[in-house]
């Protein structure tokens, strides 16, 4: 018996035998409860420790990341195969590093991690473009480095026609690559109001006021492009639109910038343009994007026609409602009875459905993805060829055989969509006042954590505590099959360049043509073993998460 044990058990001699031994178990149970908390947490520390060490060290280039790399790191990619001195701004690559970097900060309030985080937003700012904005990715060798990346892996990404154009100094809103970097940039001035980090946090949110149209909405790139072209057209598409709204609402709440009437006014255009943008019954959905002056809907990449958008129309629907939690205002939801009226009143039959190739998913409706704004009639997405130099695209009425990467079809529970209506309605003006930002008189703060944890190292599988940390290698990383790659770039053969004119159908629905598209598929036969940066951002927000659960 311990020291300890003999003090307490003599100096209660008077206390009966059977219930002094129940007391010391409980004071025993107690301690190694304790000791196993301590020992327990001490271990999650160090692996996390050990991780982000070596994910630093190893596989970022000061502070810059891209998505996925092989364990040697000859080959990497973003959205697409990457070069060493590139880092990825959209999403896992040096954005999504930097908030994870942040969030184990915030967890643990150990200045490693800050200074981690630290130089993820110094890469991002080295990579700040003149408008205050950013391209897809950022590098560090210069525009010949990125204009012989744009002639070779982008121009001949098939799928991939945002890639393929050399925009300069144009910043894109496309797949939030302004919103999230604009705001990890927010995220790590606001924890010491650094003032390095000041200066570029405003030259982002000038671009966002800056770029909005008249009506309100953005484009999907800035400055404009003098060509024209569908990134000039009023976006919706990705969130382009909602995310500038939701970050300027973010930099109000936290008093970045003064609260004056233009500053509501912007909101308010960008919120109000959206309710303009429903087209009229009986097609009473959204496009993805529109002519910023006449407001009609407009086409965009090939395989993106002029049409009412079902999947987008779903998004929308909940846009709509949050926009009334936003404001109180009920105009937000009037036209959300009529969209879901729209989507139920095109669900396909089972035959169609099965000759689409698809499979009902429970009670969801299944419906086509386009409709023409006009006429009603239904638009599928075709290609013939097998790259970038002899495929296109084409829309018409035939439901079978479309394209893989982008589905042609939607799906929706309409129960679901009418409970979730009514439960947005159903929020009284005064728990809105009590919880928008909008009405929000003192500093409202951003999330402690940004970063969401998945099944862990292995997939689906939901892996213990235990297993994450002895899932590490000895070079403190962890190891996971990648989820794509890529043809290794080699020329289009001159005698094929310019013959868009192939009945060729072998690539009808896959992600990727021949040898020659630089497009990333998956290979789920034989997976290749590397590191991903969404594999260490979801294992290091489980980790969070248990510290999280021990306070």
């Amino acid at each position: 018996m311990s020291n300890f044990f003999r003090i307490f058990a003599k100096s209660n001699q008077k206390i009966p035998k059977i219930i002094m031994k129940k007391i010391i178990i409980i004071l025993s149970l107690t301690l190694f409860a304790i000791s196993s908390y301590a020992q327990t947490r001490n271990e999650v520390l160090a692996a996390m420790k050990r991780a982000a060490t070596a994910i630093d060290q190893k596989i970022g280039e000061n502070g810059a990341y891209v998505w996925h790399y092989l364990p040697d790191k000859s080959r990497r990619w973003g959205e697409l195969e990457a070069y060493p001195t590139m880092g990825w701004v959209e999403g896992n690559g040096t954005v999504g590093m930097g908030n994870v970097f942040l969030d184990l900060y915030n967890a643990t309030n150990d200045e490693f991690y800050y200074n981690l985080a630290e130089k993820s937003a110094k890469s991002l700012i080295d990579g700040q473009l003149e408008s205050g904005g950013w391209n897809y990715f950022t590098n560090t060798a210069g525009a010949g480095s990125t204009a012989r990346w744009y002639n070779t892996i982008g121009k001949q990404a098939w799928r991939m026609e945002e890639m393929m154009t050399n925009y300069g100094q144009s910043g894109t809103f496309d797949d939030y690559v302004h919103g999230r970097a604009a705001e990890l940039l927010l995220r790590i001035y606001l924890i010491k109001r650094d003032e390095q980090f000041r200066g570029p946090l405003q030259k982002a949110i000038d671009m966002v006021l800056e770029s909005q149209y008249p009506a309100g909405g953005w484009p999907e790139r800035w400055p404009l492009d003098p060509k024209g072209g569908y990134t000039v057209h009023l976006t919706l598409n990705d969130d382009v639109s909602l995310t500038n709204i939701l970050f300027l609402i973010k930099c109000l709440q936290t008093h970045v910038i003064e609260d004056t009437p233009e500053l509501r006014n912007a909101i308010a255009r960008g919120m109000n343009v959206m309710i303009i943008l429903q087209n009229g019954q009986p097609a009473a959905g959204w496009s993805r994007q529109y002519d910023a002056v006449t407001l009609k809907p407009s086409p965009a990449r090939s395989y993106e026609p002029i049409a009412i958008n079902t999947s987008h129309t779903i998004e929308m629907i909940g846009v709509m409602q949050n926009f009334y939690h936003l404001t109180g205002e009920t105009k937000f939801l009037n036209g959300i009875p009529a969209a879901i009226d729209f989507l139920e009143s095109i669900a396909l039959s089972d035959e169609d459905i099965a000759r689409a190739g698809r499979n009902r998913s429970g009670t969801n409706i299944v419906f086509p993805r386009n409709i023409d704004p006009v006429t009603g009639i239904p638009m599928y997405t075709h290609r013939r060829g097998s790259n970038i130099a002899t495929g296109f695209y084409f829309h018409n009425d035939e439901i079978a055989g479309t394209i893989g990467h982008m589905s042609s079809f939607g799906s929706a529970n309409i129960a679901r969509l009418r409970e979730q209506y009514e439960a947005a309605k159903a929020v009284t003006l005064e728990e809105i006042h009590n919880t928008s930002p909008l009405f929000a008189k003192e500093f409202v703060p951003l999330p402690r954590f940004y970063s969401r944890a998945g099944g862990g190292r292995f997939g689906g599988t939901q892996t213990t505590i235990r297993e994450l940390i002895t899932s590490l290698n000895s070079d403190g990383l962890w190891l996971t099959p990648l989820p794509s790659t890529s043809n290794v770039f080699k020329p289009i053969p001159a005698n094929s360049l310019n013959q868009k004119n192939s009945n060729d159908t072998r690539f009808v629905s896959t992600n990727v043509g021949d040898e020659y598209d630089t497009s990333t598929f998956s290979d789920p036969t034989s997976p290749t073993m590397g590191i991903t940066s969404a594999v260490f951002i979801s294992n290091m927000a489980r980790l969070i998460e248990y510290l999280e659960g021990l306070k």
